[in-house]
This record gives C-alpha cells, sequence and structure tokens, in this order.
C-alpha cells in the first residue's frame, strides 16, 4: 500500500533528521576523535583489576560462548575495552563448536544455557562488576541488568551449578547463589532432574556446647561436653600448615598458639559438619565448625593466613557448613599475602627439652630457684599431679610434678577411679592454659617439683586437696614454704568427706595414730637407725642442744651469699620503710641492729606496734628491729627455702640452770667456727618448721664413725649431757643410746661438770635442771 510505505518513510526521514541534529554515526562533525575500541588490556590484568574492581562499568555484551563466558566491551571514558568475563561464582554447561585443535563437545542444557543469555542480554547494555583475574585478558564478575542478576536466574533455573573456587569472589557475598540453585535442587530441574540429598554421616550432626581441653594442633581440638566425654575433633575444611616443610613449620606453631590464647579452657558451641572415616593412619574423627561469642575460629585462622582450605570436589557435600566463609577469608588472606601467603619463612620456636634429663635439670636447678616465680604455659597433663610445661623466657621444656602432695595413678587400666578423676580435674584448669610456677627442688628422674597456680594466684594442688582428689605427701610438703596451707586443704577435705574422704572416720583414724604411737615405743618394735651424713656449720647457737646449721654445699653456700648480696643491694634503695607492723609469720626483709645488715627473717613478735622481733630464716639469729628498718621481702626471695635449718644434740639433754654457762661454753669451743659433719639421727615437724637431731662430728672423721668419738659423746665425758629418753633418737636408735648411757655413768663416777657434788638427776628437782 502506497500510503503506507509513504508512512514508513517519513519515520526514516525523522529518525535521519534526529541523528543529524545530534550530529551521531554519519553526521558527526568532521575531524572529531572517534571512541578507540581496545581488544586488549595491555596484558597487565592485574593493574587494570586494581582500578576497577568493585566499580560498577557500564558495558555492552559483544559475544556469548556458553551460558556463563562472554566477550564484552567495556565502556571507559573515551575507550572502549575488550575482555573475556566469567561469571563468578558459578559454571554452566560446556558449548564448544569449531574451535581449531578441538574436538567439539556440547554438555547437555549447554546450548538451552546460552540461548537463556543471549536473548536476555547479547548486544544490550549492561553494568559489570570485575571481582577477580584469571590472567591472558580473563577476568571474572558478575553482570547487572534492570531486570535482574543474571547468574542468580540462571541457577535457580537449574541452567548452572554453582563453583567453589570463585564463589569467594561475588561482589555482596555468595548466600545469594547458594540459595538459587538450593531452589532449583529442590525442584529437581534441568541440571537438577536426578538430584538426590546425600545422607550426612556425622556421628552427631546437632550443636552442643563443650569446653575445649587442649588444642592438639592447628586444625584439631580436644573437648569435653557437659557429660564429661571427651573427644577430638576436626576443625571442618581447613588443614594447619604443613609441620614438615620447614617454610611453614613455624606458621603451624602460630596457628596452634592462636587457638590457645582464643581457646583453651574456653566454652565453645560446636556444630558437627560431617565425619570423617579412618583412613591413612589416622583414625576417625568428627569434623566440626566451632564458634566462640559467635566468632568461627577457622574463618580467624584462614584471616591470618594460618591455614589452607580444603578444596572440595564440586559434588562433595561433606564439608563446612560455612564453606563460603572460609573461601572468603582465605581469599582476602592471599590478596593481603599474609602468613603462608607471603612467601617468606617462619621458623619455629627452640627449646631445649629437659624431661627426664636428670643431671641437666640437676645443674639448671639454682638458677629457676632463684628466679622466683616463672610464667609458664602447660603443654600436657600426664597426670593429675604431673605435667610438661613450657617456659618462654628461658626457651625451656620441663616435667613438672605438684610438690606437697600424692594422686592415684590414672590411665585406662587405673585401680582407682579417683586418678582420673584428679587427671580431668587438672585438665579443665590448667591444661594448655598460661600458668605461674615456683619451682622448689627436683626428682631423681629430671622432674621439677613445686607450686602451680592458675587464675592469678590459685595453687593446683591446694585445691586438688580440698576436692578429695590427693593427699598430702608430708616429706615433701615439709619442704615446701607453705606446708601448713597443705595439711589445712586436707583437712577440709576430710571434713566435707569428699573424694578419697568419703568415708572417713575422724575418731577411727585417731584410735589408729594412738595406736601407731603406743607401738612405737614398745620395746618389742625394732628401731631402725637412719644413716644420713650430711657435712654443716653451725650459724646460730640457742643453748648447749639447741641451735641452727647451715648445709655445707657450694649451690646452697652460693645461694646463701647471693641472697645476702640481693638484700644488700635493695637495702641501699629510698625505699620507705614499713608504716605499720606486719603480721605474725611473716616474711621480710629486715636491717639487724648487731650490725646493720640485711637479712630475710620471720616475724616473731610484734611489740607495741612500732618493733618487731624477727629471727633471720638463713641464720637463725633473734633480733628486735624497728618497723622503719622492715620492708616487704621481693618475691623472688621469698620462694627460695631457708638457709638454716633448726636443730638439736640426738639423744642428750643439757643443763637448764645451774652449769648451764658452763655447759654452752664447752659445746660452743667444740663446735663453732669450724665444718662438721653429722648423721641425722631422726626428723619432727613439717616444712620449715622441722628440726633435725644430730650427732655431730668432727670433719675428718671417716665413713660409718663409732658414736663414742662423737663430739655428742665429748660432752656427755665433760660431764654437761643426760640421755633423753624421749629424745626421738632414742626410739629410733635405742643401741647407741646404751653406749651414750654408759658415757654418762662413766662422767657420774668421775665426778666430771654437773656431776661435781653427786647425781643431780636423782633430786626431786632434778627434772627442773634439764
Amino acid at each position: 500500500d502506497d500510503s503506507e510505505e509513504a508512512a514508513i518513510v517519513q519515520d526514516l526521514l525523522a529518525a535521519e533528521a534526529i541523528a543529524e541534529s545530534s550530529k551521531r554515526g554519519l553526521w558527526k562533525v568532521k575531524g572529531a576523535k572517534p571512541i578507540k575500541r581496545i581488544v586488549s588490556t595491555d596484558d597487565n590484568d592485574a593493574q587494570f583489576l586494581n582500578s576497577y574492581k568493585g566499580k560498577p562499568i557500564n558495558a555492552v555484551i559483544e559475544q556469548i560462548r556458553d551460558g556463563a563466558t562472554f566477550r564484552i566491551y567495556l565502556k571507559l571514558s573515551g575507550t572502549w575495552k575488550l575482555i573475556t568475563l566469567q561469571l563468578s561464582g558459578l559454571k554452566c554447561p560446556i558449548v564448544r563448536v569449531n574451535i581449531p585443535g578441538q574436538p567439539d563437545l556440547v554438555e547437555e542444557f549447554g546450548l538451552e544455557a546460552r540461548s537463556f543469555v543471549e536473548t536476555r542480554l547479547l548486544q544490550r547494555d549492561v553494568t559489570v562488576m570485575l571481582e577477580g583475574s584469571a590472567g591472558n585478558g580473563i577476568f571474572f564478575g558478575s553482570i547487572r541488568h534492570p531486570a535482574g542478576n543474571i547468574s542468580e536466574l540462571l541457577l535457580s533455573c537449574g541452567l548452572a551449578r554453582v563453583v567453589d573456587w570463585s564463589i569467594a569472589m561475588v561482589t555482596g557475598g555468595p548466600e545469594k547463589l547458594r540459595a538459587a540453585e538450593t531452589l532449583a535442587k529442590q525442584k529437581k530441574i534441568r541440571l537438577w532432574k536426578n538430584y538426590t540429598p546425600k545422607a550426612s554421616s556425622s556421628s552427631n550432626s546437632s550443636n552442643f556446647q563443650a569446653t575445649v581441653i587442649r588444642i592438639v594442633n592447628g586444625d584439631t581440638l580436644e573437648i569435653i561436653d557437659s557429660d564429661n566425654n571427651e573427644r577430638e575433633i576436626q576443625l571442618s575444611s581447613i588443614r594447619q600448615p604443613k609441620i614438615s616443610d620447614p617454610k611453614t613449620a613455624g606458621y603451624a606453631d602460630e596457628a596452634k598458639e592462636v587457638l590457645r590464647k582464643r581457646l583453651a579452657g574456653q566454652r565453645v558451641n560446636v556444630k558437627i559438619d560431617y565425619h570423617k572415616p579412618a583412613q591413612d593412619g589416622f583414625k576417625a574423627r568428627d569434623c566440626a565448625t566451632v564458634t566462640r561469642d559467635g566468632v568461627n575460629v577457622s574463618v580467624e585462622l584462614l584471616k591470618k593466613g594460618l591455614a589452607n582450605i580444603i578444596r572440595h570436589k564440586q559434588t562433595d557435600d561433606q564439608r563446612s557448613s560455612c564453606y563460603d566463609e572460609l573461601l572468603i577469608a582465605d581469599l582476602s588472606a592471599v590478596e593481603k599475602k599474609l602468613g603462608i601467603h607471603s612467601g617468606k619463612v617462619k621458623e619455629p620456636i627452640k627449646y631445649t627439652d629437659l624431661s627426664g634429663q636428670a643431671a641437666r635439670a640437676k645443674s639448671i636447678l639454682p638458677h629457676l630457684k632463684r628466679a622466683g616465680k616463672l610464667a609458664g604455659i602447660v603443654d600436657y597433663v600426664s597426670q593429675g599431679s604431673r605435667f610438661r610445661i613450657s617456659i618462654p623466657r628461658e626457651s625451656t621444656k620441663i616435667t613438672f610434678v605438684l610438690g606437697g602432695i600424692r594422686c592415684s595413678r590414672a590411665g585406662p587400666d587405673a585401680k582407682d577411679a579417683l586418678g582420673n578423676e584428679a587427671l580431668l580435674f587438672s585438665k579443665k584448669r590448667v591444661m594448655q592454659r598460661d600458668v605461674v610456677i615456683e619451682i622448689i627442688s627436683a626428682d631423681n628422674t629430671g622432674g621439677f617439683i613445686g607450686n602451680l597456680f592458675y587464675s592469678k594466684e590459685t595453687n593446683l594442688g591446694i585445691e586438688l586437696l580440698k576436692a578429695g582428689l590427693a593427699e598430702v605427701h608430708e616429706y615433701s610438703a615439709s619442704q615446701m614454704s607453705n606446708a601448713n596451707l597443705f595439711f589445712n586443704a586436707e583437712s577440709i577435705a576430710k571434713s566435707a568427706r569428699v573424694g578419697m574422704w568419703a568415708n572417713y572416720d575422724e575418731s577411727a583414724e585417731k584410735a589408729k595414730e594412738a595406736e601407731i604411737l603406743l607401738a612405737s615405743q614398745s620395746s618389742k618394735i625394732s628401731a631402725v637407725p637412719n644413716i644420713e651424713f650430711i657435712d654443716l656449720y653451725i650459724s646460730e647457737m640457742l643453748d648447749a642442744s639447741n641451735f641452727y646449721i647451715q648445709i655445707a654445699k657450694k649451690e646452697t653456700l652460693d645461694e646463701l651469699d647471693l641472697i645476702m648480696k640481693e638484700l644488700s643491694i635493695s637495702g641501699k634503695q629510698p625505699v620507705a620503710g614499713a608504716t605499720k607492723a606486719p603480721r605474725n609469720g611473716e616474711l621480710v626483709s629486715a636491717k639487724f641492729p648487731s650490725d646493720n645488715c640485711w637479712y630475710r627473717a620471720k616475724v616473731k613478735k610484734v611489740i607495741a606496734g612500732r618493733e618487731c622481733e624477727l629471727y633471720s630464716i638463713d641464720y637463725g639469729n633473734l633480733e628486735t628491729v624497728p618497723i622503719e628498718n622492715i620492708r616487704p621481702l621481693d618475691s623472688k626471695l621469698a620462694v627460695l627455702q631457708p638457709v638454716a635449718i633448726e636443730s638439736k644434740l640426738a639423744f642428750l639433754k643439757t643443763p637448764k640452770g645451774d652449769y648451764k654457762d658452763e655447759a654452752f661454753a664447752m659445746v660452743a669451743k667444740s663446735v663453732q667456727g669450724k665444718k662438721l659433719t653429722a648423721n641425722i639421727e631422726s626428723r619432727s615437724g613439717l616444712g620449715n618448721n622441722q628440726t633435725l637431731y644430730l650427732t655431730l662430728y668432727d670433719s675428718s672423721i671417716q665413713s660409718n664413725p663409732d658414736i663414742s668419738s662423737s663430739i655428742n659423746s665429748d660432752i656427755i665425758r665433760a660431764g654437761y649431757a643426760t640421755i633423753d629418753k624421749k629424745n626421738s633418737a632414742c626410739l629410733r636408735n635405742p643401741a647407741a643410746a646404751e653406749i651414750l648411757s654408759k658415757l654418762v655413768a662413766d662422767a657420774k663416777r668421775s665426778r666430771n661438770g654437773m656431776w661435781e657434788y653427786g647425781d643431780i638427776e636423782s633430786d626431786d628437782e632434778g627434772n627442773d635442771r634439764f
């Protein structure tokens, strides 16, 4: 129809007029600069990506290779750049036709996916967000269209699958893409027409609360649930850096330390994601997502570059329930070049292990004792009272044993269930926790013995005693400066009838003690003499038979010399003296008026609030000191054992009234200022209140001397001592007491010393003279 054709021509002419007036295309002014189209990005994809990543760019879809791969012109100012763009986070079926050197391949639903995109985007104006680069001009990104997000549409229609290796790049997160794919799976359309959800292989898929008691390594934890069941779990979908690789071994240690500081002893939420069966020598275990205060610890490790993410197969649903978060965290660390992605070698921290090395432990013992309280980390709890501890300041690992207590042995074959209870008790409180230890001594296997404090000032040994999970080891406790606390704690447990004291009967216990005491005093019991020789100096004499000694060992004397030097230095510092009197029994530093020297001292008595009666715990001398010359004792000196030990002459009692001064003078002449040898016949008391009963000899004596050649015997011969039948040495060694009794009889017959006027023991008031 002519009229119809005329109308069409008029429309065309009108369009031409608009183009001409706008100076478009053919009507453009001559000499104007044309738009430059660039085929490549000058082989600097990384720089180009850094300039435009995350920024919306106007673009035109030039070609569609398959449903997720396009050739696109980016409309930059005055320049169009041609790139290949792959949609981030998904993959469509392959469509490969007429490509030289490669066979044709068209996967199911491939043509449909391509057609789906062509009808919606080909030659259309869109907005592109660049999100990553694969090099060679190939970029990952997202395409926005006024009608919506093509990636979400492809996934919801079952024409694409989510891919893990690029989903972390998606701007705004992967949640919408995962949700779209899930919708297609539920509908079982196209790619998911045969989809069947996999049953979870987890042994327990529920969430539960647990306490972390041990960090096994940078990806494995030991936890205990509310029913006190212990189990090992592995963090889902991550692996610690390789310990076998020298370049990353240090990062594995750092990962473990991050988990230790974050999780050790803490309450966490555990979600079991899947179960890993036993393989390649590794036992089966559950894999879980662990969060504390809402923070996923696996994400923390990946963000710091302290873990590798496991790249699961696309069809493998056995993965972390927060896998996308892990991918994003890992990508962040890679881009920032953190940790294992930095390319830097990290050496592991090296420690000297003294465990089981008795000789080395003994050599370093004085140094560790002088150090006072040491910060440590409990690496492992092997028994309720036995630990492996790292001391970072000393770069040393040691075996540490709680002093003063004894726990039942723990283990699967333990005869006493209390051993395992004590082990769990200690694990919950100190496993891989920061602690403070003070070392008192060492055993014959290289283990160090002492106190362990957690939560600042809580003594683990005392807490075990209070819970009835340990009993006092009397000899060990006697070596501790705080021995009374151990016995008090055990008394609390007995009164509460907890743990091993559940069936404790106090009256029966007292009856048993009385029976033992009676038996020990019975002549029917054969006593066994104690043979334990020591070298010593007498540092202070109280009277003829009571004195303080210092053990003549090099390490003891060196320690004493160091103590005195430290006290002298600190005493010269301009520190104000005490403004109020210290408590009875308190350890202090004090300047004694007799020589104006500073000593470690214990308060015996407070006099009118302005003076204190003190005795030196290293020498034994007793003096009255004004409070302005008294200061708090430095903690590193307070933990060192007293050097002076209270002692008595074994077997003997010396006069208290008449002849007291003569006896004192005779003994002093024999012992003062001389190095002596002594046999410890017996002991009484505990800890720092322990008293030794000694037979004294000249230091030149041969081994196993006869008691008749002792200084004790010389005192008897001089007539200044008699036998004290209540002396514990007499009960322990009645044969020696009998020999000395004969010497007393000889002295009486010879009228020596206090016997010059006869046998004063036979007087009615004789007992008051001794």
